[in-house]
C-alpha cells in the first residue's frame, strides 16, 4: 500500500505518492478508487506486483528505490524494493534477470502513463489508543 492524497473527483483520479499536495512535487499514479472521493482525501493505492515494472532511475512518473530481496517462483521473479525516503517497500514482479540485489532501480506502472496502476482506498484512522 502507498499512502497518499487523491487528486480528481468520484471514482477515478490520482493519487499523488507521499502526500505532496497538488503541484507540490512527488509522482501521482492513477487509479480507481473503491467508492466516491473528494480531492485532497488521504487515500492508500493498493497495487499489485504485476501491476509495477522495474525502469531506469530517473524515468519520469517513478519511485526510486534499491532492490533489497529476489525471490524466484517458477515463471516469475519478485523483486522487493525499498523506496528512496520512506521506509516503504513495494513488491515488483519481472523476469529473473531485472536487478540484481544492491541495484539502484526506480518502479513505474507497468501498464505506462495514464493507466490505473491499482485501486484507491479512503486510508482508515487508527483506533482510538492503537497505532
Amino acid at each position: 500500500m502507498l499512502p497518499g492524497i487523491f487528486e480528481g473527483r468520484g471514482e477515478r483520479g490520482l493519487v499523488r505518492l507521499g502526500g505532496a499536495g497538488p503541484g507540490g512535487g512527488g509522482v501521482a499514479w492513477p487509479g480507481v478508487a473503491a467508492e466516491p472521493l473528494a480531492g485532497g482525501e488521504a487515500v492508500e493505492l493498493v497495487v499489485r506486483p504485476e501491476a509495477l515494472a522495474l525502469v531506469p532511475p530517473g524515468t519520469a512518473g517513478s519511485l526510486s528505490g534499491r532492490v533489497a530481496e529476489r525471490r524466484y517462483a517458477g515463471s516469475a521473479t519478485f523483486y522487493l524494493v525499498e523506496l528512496a525516503g520512506g521506509g516503504l517497500e513495494v513488491e515488483v514482479a519481472a523476469g529473473a534477470g531485472a536487478a540484481p540485489v544492491g541495484d539502484e532501480v526506480a518502479v513505474a506502472p507497468a501498464a505506462g502513463p495514464g493507466a490505473a496502476a491499482g485501486r484507491i482506498f479512503r486510508r482508515a484512522e487508527p483506533a482510538e489508543g492503537r497505532l
